[in-house]
């Protein structure tokens, strides 16, 4: 086997990594559950005609309400609004 000194500093070096492990662990999941229970919210407002040139049938809003969403942000992924409620 090796000498008490070496025997000792793998034990040193286990217990930081395993210390170091639990504590990124613990951070990773507070930050984590947090995102999840309390999302940032998205201001992104572009629509799959902007987007990808796709077709599509709006539901639940009138289709005109994406032209004046268009005209009013310059920037789709940072809008003011949503545009009218449903």
């Amino acid at each position: 086997m090796g000498s008490p000194r070496l025997k000792r500093l793998a034990a040193v070096v286990l217990g930081f990594f395993c210390v170091t492990l639990a504590g990124y662990t613990a951070y990773v999941g507070a930050i984590g559950s947090e995102l999840l229970v309390d999302p940032a919210p998205r201001k992104l407002c572009s629509t799959p005609d902007v987007r990808f040139a796709w077709s599509y049938e709006a539901i639940n809003y009138d289709i005109a309400d994406d032209a004046a969403l268009i005209a009013a942000n310059p920037d789709l992924d940072d809008c003011a609004g949503q545009g009218t409620g449903a």
